[in-house]
């Protein structure tokens, strides 16, 4: 399932400090099938409330957004951090510049999209930084929705790179998942919130790997929104799954947006954005990853299928 890229913490972190997968083992024998289970009940009030976060967002985000970011999650025992901020701006504009921290190593990752290419620098303790990657963004979002693409590689290409943009990421989770819970007035920190729960749909749920807590990236079973109680902003996203030596679902990763600052369209771009989505690579080759990707979509595609219809891709 880490087929695009880990999550951006995921991503700096395992280098460092993991060992390479083991090699895949051979299937186990086939057993009696598990007992049916009742597909999620869908709770309308809370996919309401989703649906107008997530209009909300799409109203934002042909204007200018700031906010400061927060990630944390634990993998294989190694908990990390990273912190830092997000800017977006009208026709698909972003900058995300993350400080991580895992033990006594740290790092540092800027992506910059001017509406069409994303730039990737990597910086590793104390060393220079490198231009890892560049992306055609529209290619690679145009080829997500073709006709033929299995929607879960959607889901998984917004879960593993997630700030492409909070608008795709909402749009995917609506896309693929169940919202069965709406608890209002939950307190988080200092904020009034409406909490949402959400587990994936049925047809999602086909597609996705079984829930083995010993595997490389553990796979999330739900998530659970924080969104303020009047205005809807997504305070916090909570990724909820199986980790090696834990079977009950716990925490794989939370996403913080904090502190958003929301500027309409028809503002001139306030100063913190005049350079923010422009990017200078330098003399030295970049590697233009947009071809990969666009690879790895079409056969993870056709692995999902292929695992559908019970042959081998």
């Amino acid at each position: 399932m880490n087929w695009f890229r880990p999550s951006l913490l995921w991503f700096l972190t395992l280098p460092l400090v993991l060992p390479a997968p083991a090699p895949a083992q051979p299937p186990p024998p086939k057993t009696a099938p598990p007992p049916k289970v009742q597909p999620p009940q869908n709770n309308a009030d809370a996919a309401k409330v989703f649906d107008d976060a997530l209009h909300k967002l799409e109203q934002i985000q042909t204007g200018w957004v700031a906010a400061d970011v927060r990630q944390q999650g634990t993998l294989q025992g190694l908990s990390f951090q990273a912190e830092g901020k997000y800017l977006s701006g009208p026709d698909h504009r972003m900058h995300l510049d993350l400080q991580v921290r895992l033990a006594d190593m740290s790092g540092r990752l800027v992506d910059i999209c001017d509406g069409a290419t994303m730039w990737e620098t990597m910086q590793f303790g104390s060393g220079e930084p490198v231009v890892t990657r560049k992306v055609d963004m529209k290619r690679v979002l145009a080829t997500l929705d073709a006709p033929g693409i299995n929607s879960q590689v959607r889901t998984e290409y917004f879960l593993e790179e997630p700030f492409t943009g909070l608008v795709p990421l909402f749009q995917s989770i609506r896309r693929q998942m169940v919202f069965t819970r709406r608890e209002e007035h939950v307190a988080w920190k200092g904020h009034d919130t409406t909490r949402l729960t959400a587990v994936w749909s049925p047809p999602a749920t086909k597609d996705l790997p079984p829930n083995d807590p010993e595997q490389f990236v553990p796979w999330p079973r739900g998530c659970r929104l924080y969104l303020d109680s009047v205005t809807l902003w997504p305070y916090r996203l909570e990724w909820w799954g199986p980790e090696a030596g834990h079977p009950a679902d716990t925490v794989l990763l939370q996403m913080d947006f904090l502190n958003p600052t929301i500027y309409p369209k028809q503002d001139a771009a306030p100063s913190q954005f005049a350079n923010a989505f422009t990017f200078h690579p330098g003399p030295g080759e970049v590697p233009d990853k947009t071809e990969d990707t666009i690879a790895h979509i079409k056969a993870r595609s056709k692995e999902l299928a292929g695992q559908k219809s019970g042959s081998t891709p």
